[in-house]
């Protein structure tokens, strides 16, 4: 039995009443749990506690030979009050829990991740200027994933030099355009900036649509997952 914080990152219907939930947990990184009855009138289970994003505490069996996990107890930790209730919110939300989804590896605990999605969600419901955190989110993760957005020596040059790890480095042309410099500046600066400060960004929603688009073909060519991406479409919905 083991006692633990997670975080719900998916959640899959299994048979006439269940559901399978793949939880970020804090020690024991990413598991898969079947939750009998889940979807039962009555449920064993609170409805907000079954949700994506829903920061939940459980008591679980550990299953060493397989991959499904049973739960004995499953209640929430944290109620979000904002997110549920704004559509913007939970866009990103969502956003930033299928993009955690796909960097994760099974059974590979990663406590760091796991505070810095949850103190990305607490933002998230908490301040009232959040729409830059999904562009600053991606950000950190391909630093934590090793795939960091560095800096590059010039975009002025007809040869253009990047760091190996520099973003630009993937679209590697003999010039770029004035407006993809810009984003890639823009880009290159969200590195340095802290999670309390970003209410002080400035991308209007062209620039913010153009960072997200460049971001993820980025992510794409480091990992194949990303092409399964689905909320990103919900995402761009809030900003047209």
């Amino acid at each position: 039995m083991i006692k633990n914080s997670g975080l719900i990152l998916r959640t899959v219907k299994y048979g006439d009443s269940s559901l399978i939930a793949d939880i970020f947990t804090e020690t024991h990184g990413l598991k898969s749990f079947i939750l009998q009855g889940a979807r039962k009138s009555k449920s064993p289970y609170a409805p907000a506690s079954l949700q994506i994003m829903a920061q939940v505490q459980l008591d679980y069996y550990d299953n060493q030979n397989g991959n499904l996990h049973r739960v004995k107890e499953l209640k929430l930790e944290r109620f979000w009050e904002k997110i549920p209730l704004d559509y913007p919110r939970r866009a990103i939300g969502l956003f930033l829990c299928e993009i955690t989804f796909l960097s994760l590896h099974k059974f590979q605990s990663d406590a760091e991740l796991y505070l810095l999605l949850s103190e990305s969600l607490d933002f998230l419901d908490s301040s009232d200027v959040y729409l830059d955190l999904h562009l600053w989110y991606l950000i950190q993760l391909a630093h934590h994933q090793g795939i960091g957005i560095g800096e590059y020596q010039s975009l002025d040059t007809e040869d253009v030099q990047l760091n190996e790890s520099a973003i630009a480095s993937i679209y590697s042309q003999k010039l770029l355009s004035e407006k993809r410099k810009f984003i890639f500046e823009k880009i290159i600066s969200l590195g340095a900036v802290k999670l309390i400060d970003i209410n002080n960004l400035v991308f209007n929603t062209t620039e913010r649509k153009m960072i997200l688009q460049e971001l993820i073909q980025y992510f794409m060519l480091h990992n194949d997952r990303f092409e399964r991406l689905k909320s990103i479409n919900v995402l761009q919905d809030v900003f047209n």
